[in-house]
């Protein structure tokens, strides 16, 4: 083992960190336990982001129409926060980075970004486009 900070890391002196890849760098299938366990992860991320996405865009609509010069900004902001909070999970389930839910202080227009950002399995971080399911992996994908 080197002590040089300016080394390259070694591949094969480092333990494989990723669950969906093996020891020579293939990507492992899902058995039927872990396919049905991250179904129900992403119905739950699914249900969690429609849930807040929906009231958030309400609150911005009615922060817009209440004039009221103290409460409507206030209920504007509401609806971005959860906004932005349930486009972290919807970006989780197109297997993304939870940052892209910033994109939530763009309100519609930071929605339809996400929307049409490529999948990615969960699983194995693998483009999947349009299938229902990884090609790599064969994890399940929430269309």
């Amino acid at each position: 083992m080197s002590l040089d900070p300016y080394a390259p890391p070694k591949d094969d002196a480092s333990p494989t960190r990723d669950p969906a890849r093996a020891a020579d760098g293939s990507v492992r299938r899902v058995s039927e336990a872990e396919a049905a366990a991250i179904a129900r992860r992403l119905k739950q991320l699914n249900g969690r982001s429609i849930a807040l996405i929906g009231p958030g865009l309400i609150l911005q609509i009615i922060g817009g129409l209440v004039s009221d010069d103290a409460l409507g900004p206030l209920v504007r902001v509401l609806g971005v926060v959860l906004m932005t909070i349930g486009l972290t999970f919807y970006a989780r389930v197109r297997g993304r980075s939870p940052w892209f839910g910033l994109l939530g202080i763009l309100s519609c227009v930071g929605a339809a970004v996400v929307s049409r950002l490529p999948k990615n399995c969960v699983h194995c971080r693998a483009n999947v486009g349009a299938s229902p399911e990884c090609v790599a992996c064969g994890a399940p994908v929430l269309g």
